[in-house]
């Protein structure tokens, strides 16, 4: 389960730093 909950944080922080950048793209 410990490798579960480390792509799960992983995948999160991916996701926010994608929509992150997404965002910043709009605001261009």
């Amino acid at each position: 389960t410990a490798v579960l909950i480390e792509q799960y944080r992983f995948s999160a922080y991916w996701l926010r730093s994608k929509c992150s950048i997404c965002s910043y793209q709009l605001n261009l």
